[in-house]
């Protein structure tokens, strides 16, 4: 081959390589577990709190929402989760695509209120809104302003409130179930069915803990040295779910 011929060849290749370059890159790949997590302007640490443990639960999150109405020191708390981290109100920072589920931990009344009214102008009614009409589960937990006397006129509203979310398939768990819930609906690549209860001081498996439990939990695995209820124990043989401490 010529120095010409070769050359050309040079060039040919060089050429090839920046076009494909230019080429706009294709959606990263779908991770098995990717979820996103969406703040209202009022969560606080317990929220971070659940991010934290998704994470440590082996949940990829792919993106964090929070409000632009966040306080700064809670917002920098935000800025240090291992995640991408948005503010904003609407537009702009879109739901991530790929995601298996939607976390609001937290999730305000006046949050839950605009989302079952359809006002779309904050990025967390926006990003439920728009994870319920992809057909993406949706979990989340109650924030300020569900915490009322119960009996009471505001008590009525919020439940109402909640009720109105259940109907567009918002799935409603306490704050401390919620991470818990997350792994018996989006698998973390353990054994299907399994639930894996992170380790910790003092673990105390309750009835409500596996009343929280997604259909198709088969499993929950506590920590060495956690204790079952009674009560937590029946309700799991009645849904026939096996306990078991990790060895």
């Amino acid at each position: 081959m010529s120095e010409t011929d070769l050359a050309s060849v040079m060039e040919q290749v060089v050429r090839e390589v920046l076009q494909r370059l230019a080429e706009p890159a294709g959606p990263a790949p779908a991770h098995a577990s990717a979820v996103a997590v969406v703040l209202s302007a009022s969560a606080g640490d317990a929220a971070l709190r659940a991010v934290g443990e998704a994470v440590e639960r082996g949940h990829h999150v792919a993106r964090v929402g929070v409000s632009a109405r966040t306080p700064a020191s809670v917002r920098a708390l935000a800025a240090a989760l291992p995640a991408d981290v948005v503010c904003g109100s609407t537009g702009g920072n879109e739901l991530p695509s790929g995601v298996r589920a939607v976390v609001a931990p937290g999730l305000s009344l006046g949050d839950a209120a605009k989302l079952a009214t359809g006002i779309l102008d904050d990025i967390a009614p926006e990003w439920l809104w728009e994870a319920l009409a992809g057909g993406v589960p949706v979990l989340a937990s109650p924030g300020r302003g569900f915490d009322v006397p119960a009996g009471s006129t505001l008590a009525r509203v919020a439940d109402g409130v909640r009720a109105a979310c259940e109907r567009l398939g918002v799935q409603w768990r306490d704050s401390e179930n919620l991470p818990i819930a997350l792994s018996a609906q989006v698998s973390t690549g353990n054994e299907s069915g399994t639930v894996h209860i992170p380790s910790g001081r003092g673990v105390l498996v309750t009835e409500t803990m596996v009343a929280n439990l997604a259909e198709g939990a088969t499993e929950l695995v506590a920590p060495m040295g956690a204790v079952v209820t009674p009560l937590a124990r029946d309700l799991a043989k009645r849904r026939g779910i096996r306990v078991r401490l990790r060895t």
